[in-house]
């Protein structure tokens, strides 16, 4: 990276994240055993580790149970530290997120200075449903992280082409989102 122009400061943020990211996890965020197991398999893992997230969510929990599984297979593991930013008010990511552990803080940015703290997520909580549903929504609030944690995200163009094979589901989610 040194002879492609990037930023001291930036240099030392990379840095200190790989070094966290070791003393954590020792470098494995996703086994690499599982990303090369046949569909069935990695699906059966990840619904297993995950898939309670979207089935005791209130709105994805009345969907049926092979498309939280299907879904499932979609997420991904993220790992934060302290201080860092999961999204910015703004942002169009399309994509929604889990807290698996850990806490976030919700912030109100009135201005590119001051920031008010709305609330406090723990392991469990979610947010950014709206922006995985729909395309072109930007997120409220900033989203920052607190302590170490895990957080599992859900992108819309990963999983969406689902909803074909599971009409009534899609009909839950969206009816049922207008209420919301």
């Amino acid at each position: 990276m040194n002879n492609e122009n990037v930023s001291a400061p930036l240099m030392d943020k990379i840095s200190l994240y790989i070094e966290l990211l070791w003393t954590t996890s020792r470098g494995v965020l996703f086994p690499h055993l599982l990303g090369k197991a046949p569909y069935y398999l990695k699906e059966a893992v990840l619904n297993s580790m995950f898939g309670f997230h979207l089935c005791q969510h209130p709105l994805l929990q009345h969907c049926h149970k092979d498309l939280a599984r299907q879904m499932a297979s979609h997420m991904k593991t993220l790992i934060f530290f302290p201080e860092d930013v999961v999204v910015y008010a703004g942002d169009i990511d399309n994509c929604m997120y889990f807290i698996h552990k850990g806490e976030v803080h919700v912030l109100n940015e009135d201005t590119l200075y001051s920031e008010k703290l709305e609330t406090i997520l723990y392991a469990e909580d979610m947010f950014g449903l709206e922006q995985g549903l729909y395309l072109g929504n930007g997120h409220e609030y900033t989203y920052k992280v607190v302590e170490y944690s895990i957080i599992i995200s859900l992108c819309r163009d990963d999983w969406i082409y689902l909803l074909d094979f599971f009409p009534a589901s899609k009909n839950v989610i969206y009816d049922r989102t207008v209420t919301l």
